[in-house]
């Protein structure tokens, strides 16, 4: 899996990117029921001059699938629980997706 993490606002320190990382590498299972290699890019930002915002930090996961592209936003006040709540939320989205690929099959056969 080839996850890219990036940022044009803040700094990103090896420990944020590790930890990233770590909650991309969560997209592995999905992977392996989708059978190919999946490409994830995560967009880090904070919002300049709102400290305490429940809105200040934006995280956003690109991952990309065979035949589709799942976009999953999240923000918070803490980077990283926007990166563990867009982490959840893309999980979701995954499973959503299998199943309505499995779906699809059951009902054309």
């Amino acid at each position: 899996m080839n996850i890219i993490v990036q940022s044009n606002s803040i700094p990103i320190t090896q420990g944020l990117r590790n930890f990233v990382k770590r909650q991309a590498q969560k997209f592995s299972k999905m992977r392996r029921q989708f059978h190919t290699a999946a490409k994830v890019v995560v967009s880090l930002d904070k919002v300049k001059g709102k400290k305490n915002d429940p809105q200040a930090s934006i995280v956003k996961y690109v991952i990309s699938l065979p035949g589709r592209v799942v976009v999953v936003k999240s923000r918070a006040v803490d980077l990283y629980e926007a990166v563990v709540a867009a982490t959840r939320s893309g999980m979701r989205q995954l499973r959503k997706t299998k199943e309505r690929q499995e779906d699809q099959r059951r009902t054309s056969h």
